[in-house]
């Protein structure tokens, strides 16, 4: 009997030795795996790196598409077919899907896919750096769900450090879309967590968006009125706003704004 218990004994323990090898297997396999994702990912980042062209400008390419920005190494996309190329794309908005109600933080440091066919902020940062030296533009393209098409235009525009929260320098308009951005010269940017606006309420939250903003007008965020040929009506819409834009009239869906971007050229 004793020698029976000793093996029952034994048996028992080298199960649990067993099952506990085997725990300790999957958890080495699972931190391996991910440590193996972990080098993928940083393996194809170095690759799509090495495979983007370094640039000076976007005056430089060719052709529309990524790049990186040799001082700072963002990956920027360029356009260089619209409004006679050479533009920095810094905002878009193509399908509506992505969030624009974000933090400072995140409007900060930029969010979003930069890319032709994405919704993305570059950040506040990158636009700082890119534009701290003077001599840039501003060109903001607008189309709605019927493909009628608006831009305007400014010769000046600028954005400061954060210690002076990002405020802005903007002019010089010309265009086909009313002039509804050089109300906003001087303003400094606002997001749900950080209201810089002279306004009694916090404007960015209750325009669930963050911009250069001083008061809770219609003008206070990107809106650009034009008239509609397909409506006759006239349209208000937000470039940040959710769902794609507001408007004074009550459209049918189709007019909602579907098309944005903001995008710079300096030098």
């Amino acid at each position: 009997l004793q020698g029976t218990f000793g093996y029952e004994l034994i048996e028992h323990r080298l199960d649990h030795f067993h099952e506990t090898l085997l725990e300790r297997i999957d958890k080495l396999e699972t931190v391996l795996l991910g440590l193996m994702q972990i080098q993928i990912t940083n393996t194809r980042m170095i690759l799509d790196n090495q495979s983007i062209q370094t640039i000076k400008s976007c005056k430089e390419p060719s052709t529309s598409g990524l790049f990186l920005m040799q001082n700072s190494k963002h990956k920027v996309y360029c356009e260089t077919d619209s409004l006679d190329g050479g533009w920095l794309v810094v905002q878009q908005r193509v399908d509506q899907k992505l969030n624009f109600n974000r933090s400072w933080t995140e409007y900060r440091n930029g969010f979003g896919t930069v890319g032709k066919g994405y919704d993305f902020w570059l950040g506040l940062e990158a636009i700082h750096q890119i534009t701290k030296d003077g001599a840039c533009e501003l060109a903001v393209e607008m189309k709605n769900r019927t493909g009628f098409y608006e831009y305007a235009r400014y010769s000046h525009f600028g954005v400061a450090r954060e210690a002076d929260k990002y405020r802005l320098t903007i002019g010089g308009y010309s265009g086909s879309a009313k002039d509804q951005f050089s109300f906003h010269n001087n303003a400094t940017f606002s997001t749900f967590d950080r209201d810089n606006d002279g306004d009694i309420i916090n404007c960015a939250e209750k325009y669930s968006s963050g911009w250069w903003i001083d008061e809770c007008l219609e003008r206070t965020f990107p809106f650009y009125m034009w008239h509609d040929t397909y409506s006759s009506k006239t349209v208000q819409s937000n470039l940040n706003y959710p769902g794609g834009g507001r408007w004074t009239d009550k459209l049918s869906d189709k007019y909602r704004l579907s098309y944005s971007r903001m995008m710079i050229r300096c030098g």
